[in-house]
């Protein structure tokens, strides 16, 4: 489908359904940018269509909102509409480096894992927590 709107008029959609699905999903700024791997800045420029955003983002930016892969694209060069993936609930914040007892509940949420999966790395994970706590003291 071909549309006939400008570049900036479909940044300025773009805009306006991403800080709509952000705010359906309850993420703040900080939370969404954190899921999809960009800046608070990049995020916010995002939502007030100040820039442009680069396609290397676009993926974690569907991620973090809950839309198909090509949503973005979609929206931008096709003039549509955004497509949410089945369930459409947030993803559960990521864990820092070296957290492990964030990294074991983000385990326990990982739906449509096997059990036995989940139990062996909560298990090597309870290791490296029982293995650190060796060393510190």
């Amino acid at each position: 489908m071909m549309c006939s709107m400008t570049t900036t008029e479909n940044r300025e959609r773009l805009a306006r359904y991403v800080y709509r699905r952000r705010v359906e999903l309850g993420l703040s700024v900080n939370q969404a940018a954190q899921i999809a791997g960009v800046s608070k800045g990049t995020w916010q420029g995002l939502e007030k269509a100040r820039r442009e955003t680069g396609e290397h983002k676009y993926a974690g930016i569907e991620r973090a909102l809950k839309w198909k892969p090509g949503s973005i694209l979609a929206v931008l060069k096709e003039g549509g509409v955004p497509q949410p993936v089945n369930g459409g609930a947030p993803e559960p914040e990521r864990p820092r480096p070296g957290d492990i007892d964030a990294a074991i509940a983000a385990i326990e949420q990982v739906e449509g894992a096997p059990e036995w999966w989940k139990a062996v790395i909560r298990q090597q994970l309870e290791g490296l927590k029982r293995e650190r706590e060796r060393r510190v003291g």
